[in-house]
């Protein structure tokens, strides 16, 4: 027997997955390692039909502030955590979830503890913790109401040689 990969659909459900779901490009360095700039990446736009998103979930959204622009983030907290973010880093529900060199802290204005709202995400990017500089979000725009969260990013599919599922 062959083996098979379950990297990505094959033949229809390829094609489906293509057509169905929201296309977008990764702008910026905010998003690495996880994601690179050029990225081409597949969006669930039905992802959170029926469930909220979860902390962890790689997410496109509406930039708060600039609601023509689309952002490409990480879930840090959900509705109902308590956040904190300092010059040392960010704490959900009192648990550190990323550490950062204070000296990098350019932010000061935003320096403090937020409760979230029933339907407030803390958005983050993953380049935060070794660049804090290097993303623009909820520590800088606050929370993102659940509306301006358009789905869910779950796969690479440009370049080719790039082609992986996201987690």
């Amino acid at each position: 027997m062959a083996a098979t990969s379950h990297r990505f659909p094959s033949g229809l459900a390829h094609v489906a997955a293509f057509v169905l779901n929201k296309r977008a490009v990764v702008s910026g360095r905010s998003m690495e390692p996880t994601l690179l700039p050029g990225e081409r990446v597949l969006v669930n736009r039905l992802a959170f039909r029926q469930c909220p998103p979860e902390r962890g979930d790689i997410v496109l959204a509406r930039h708060p502030q600039q609601p023509k622009q689309v952002i490409i983030k990480r879930v840090a907290a959900v509705p109902g955590d308590h956040v904190v973010a300092s010059p040392n880093g960010l704490l959900v529900n009192g648990q550190a979830v990323l550490e950062w060199d204070h000296s990098c802290w350019d932010n000061p204005n935003n320096v403090g503890a937020r409760h979230l709202g029933p339907e407030e995400f803390f958005l983050i990017g993953d380049a935060a913790e070794l660049h804090p500089a290097a993303s623009t979000d909820s520590r800088s725009f606050g929370p993102v109401r659940r509306k301006l969260i358009l789905g869910r990013v779950w796969s690479v599919y440009w370049p080719l040689d790039h082609v992986r599922r996201v987690n």
